[in-house]
């Protein structure tokens, strides 16, 4: 089985990325994750729901968009599936699963994450009906990631509510034609300035509907909810992308740390939407709308600096 063969997890920035990125390591075809970001320029802005802007990197279609061979799997219900997955994993296939977040427990940041889908590579299988999965991006305040055993019946609660979704990829099978991708940081950067305006216009319209919320319950969940969009958008991992992408391409030192500090800034902001829902103070939106607009205007003079 894989994970007996030198299969390493590395922490990623995004869960299906980091994914794609593991198994392409095992494979001997290694795909950095900044490339994989760049082929599907998860740096572009997409409208999610509602008028509500995210990144392309949350785009339902992200995986045809990485060019990358897969067959989907499809397994039904009333089908034997312990049976159909240890088959797989057995036969080391490259495998990733698709789940709800919100159903996992061997990470306490899932406590968070209603309604939020998560992936993992499923690398083992043994006797005691447990398996051995690879998560290579955990949304902890720093990134954080798990390598080990977990029961199936866990796995399974979480895995069901996605229909049991599923694929096997073989990064293994790319031609030489898929490095072919804008990876000037110039174009990277282009537009970041107007899709800052764009995401908060998105984030303004959030915060306004939060402050007209008077029962609890309602205003708990949309906190919740809030506090989800900072990551299901792509607004922050996308960010550590282009902190990496920075770094790879040599850019000014201090534009890096100024970068990073702002990163920084962004892990506050979560923490402030995460305090609301123990301490609610309906001032503290307006605070942290106005920290959001000033790490935006630091943001877009670094911008102007790249492009």
């Amino acid at each position: 089985m894989i994970y007996k063969n030198c299969y390493v997890t590395e922490k990623g920035h995004h869960c299906l990325l980091t994914c794609i990125r593991n198994y392409s390591m095992y494979a001997n075809c290694a795909m950095p994750e900044t490339d994989l970001f760049l082929k599907i320029r998860g740096y572009d802005l997409i409208k999610v729901k509602f008028g509500i802007y995210g990144y392309n990197v949350v785009n339902r279609k992200i995986l045809d968009l990485t060019c990358i061979p897969y067959d989907q799997i499809h397994f039904k219900k009333d089908q034997d599936i312990w049976k159909g997955l240890s088959d797989l994993i057995r036969d080391e296939k490259k495998l990733i699963t698709f789940l709800d977040a919100g159903k996992l427990k061997y990470s306490s940041a899932f406590a968070y994450a209603t309604n939020i889908g998560h992936c993992v590579n499923v690398i083992g299988v043994n006797e005691n009906r447990q398996i051995y999965i690879s998560d290579g991006y955990i949304a902890t305040t720093k990134g954080s990631c798990f390598e080990g055993w977990i029961d199936f019946e866990e796995f399974e609660k979480a895995w069901e509510a996605t229909g049991y979704g599923c694929v096997v990829i073989y990064p293994e099978k790319i031609t030489n034609e898929w490095h072919d991708f804008p990876s000037d940081l110039r174009t990277v950067f282009a537009n970041q300035k107007e899709n800052n305006k764009k995401m908060l216009i998105s984030i303004r319209h959030i915060i306004t509907k939060l402050k007209a919320i008077k029962q609890e319950e309602r205003r708990q969940d949309g906190l919740r909810q809030f506090n989800n969009f900072m990551r299901v958008s792509g607004l922050l991992f996308v960010r550590e992308y282009f902190l990496e992408l920075m770094k790879e391409n040599g850019c000014d030192e201090e534009l890096i740390n100024r970068f990073a500090a702002l990163l920084k800034e962004w892990g506050v902001v979560s923490c402030l939407i995460i305090k609301l829902l123990y301490v609610y103070d309906a001032n503290e939106f307006d605070a942290i709308l106005h920290k959001i607009e000033d790490i935006f205007t630091k943001e877009n003079e670094i911008y102007e600096s790249l492009i």
